[in-house]
């Protein structure tokens, strides 16, 4: 019997029909609700909250759509062999697929630019139309977007219309056919690769989606950098190691000891920051108190409210914070969740000399 694909087919249809959808939505819905909000400097501000929540889950979409796509191609080797129609489909699903992921970071990028817009208050007609007060730069990209977010859904569009196709020639009485008419060289032919064509485009897809994702946050600091703006999650450690709240002070100490560090946030079961332990208040607080390390938790020592930055906080603010608070280490807070960890070091590699100097001096004062 033939192998089952029921997962793979799962991933990649629902996949490629958020990849579509999504895209369809964002230039019907958010960018064309853009023009309703009335204040001319809040609409790509509202328009790019709705892009921002939705980039992680087109992401997850995409990556779904691939990773479903390879066992299918794989495991439809042999028809492939014997069906020139099924290895033209797979040829042109490859090529489209390439092209959806290039304009997708592409229009990243320029989103990226009117999203900086957004955040300096100017004012637009909507998500993807500029007005006389625009800045050039960010009317540029919008004039691009204005195309981009049509072409996404096209592409996008064009592979489900393929896959339709797909299923036709599945059909037990096209395959019978074809294989009566193949020639038997054809199915002695020994490279496989050579006869799933659209698994190589696919493939040198998603590298090039991976590496245009990797510029793009990396210009994108360069640029902050550069206008002096780089904000905490910029700089930040991402996903930062917790200790559960419930954990006894011996795990903490095991813990910062391992990672090599003075302090970590502690987390409870939403994995929502509950507060901060450091070397130090295990030393000050219990060691030095005769207390046991092993009978007291990580929630004794993290009462009340822990000093926090802002995702989108400058890291001017980070060191102004520091300052006040006399701490080394600020948790990343978007939202309710914790995203990352800010140090003085990573401070240190994107701050002013002065700044840092001063940070350094402040914290150091006991």
């Amino acid at each position: 019997m033939p192998k089952q694909n029921t997962i793979s087919r799962s991933l990649h249809d629902i996949g490629l029909a958020a990849w579509f959808g999504g895209s369809l939505m964002g230039a019907v819905g958010v960018n064309g609700a853009s023009a309703e909000v009335a204040n001319p400097t809040d609409r790509t501000r509202v328009a790019n909250a709705g892009w921002s929540r939705w980039t992680p889950v087109n992401a997850a979409a995409i990556a779904a759509y691939v990773i479903g796509s390879v066992p299918i191609i794989w495991s439809n080797k042999g028809r492939l062999l014997v069906q020139p129609q099924a290895r033209w489909v797979n040829a042109t699903k490859g090529a489209l697929t390439l092209a959806a992921l290039g304009v997708t970071g592409y229009a990243r990028y320029e989103g990226e630019k009117v999203m900086e817009a957004g955040r300096e208050g100017q004012p637009v007609e909507d998500a993807t139309t500029p007005s006389s007060g625009t800045d050039p730069r960010a009317a540029s990209a919008q004039r691009q977007l204005t195309a981009l977010q049509w072409a996404v859904p096209a592409l996008t569009g064009g592979l489900l219309a393929l896959n339709a196709k797909a299923g036709e020639q599945q059909r037990p009485s096209v395959i019978a056919t074809n294989a009566i008419r193949a020639r038997v060289d054809d199915l002695q032919i020994p490279n496989i690769a050579a006869s799933t064509p659209g698994g190589v485009p696919t493939l040198v897809g998603v590298l090039l989606g991976v590496l245009t994702l990797r510029r793009l946050r990396k210009g994108r600091k360069q640029r902050r950098r550069e206008k002096g703006t780089l904000r905490a999650r910029d700089i930040m450690t991402p996903s930062p190691e917790c200790v559960d709240e419930h954990d006894t002070l011996e795990t903490a100490a095991r813990k910062l000891a391992a990672l090599d560090v003075g302090a970590l946030p502690v987390c409870g079961a939403d994995k929502r920051l509950k507060g901060m332990v450091t070397d130090r208040d295990i030393v000050v607080s219990v060691v030095s108190a005769g207390r046991d390390p092993k009978a007291v938790t990580v929630a004794e020592l993290a009462n009340g409210k822990p000093v926090t930055i802002g995702a989108d906080d400058s890291i001017d603010e980070a060191i102004r914070t520091m300052k006040r608070h006399q701490v080394r280490r600020l948790p990343v807070i978007d939202g309710q969740a914790l995203v990352g960890m800010v140090s003085q070091a990573d401070l240190a590699a994107n701050a002013g000399d002065a700044k840092v100097g001063d940070l350094v001096e402040a914290i150091s004062v006991d």
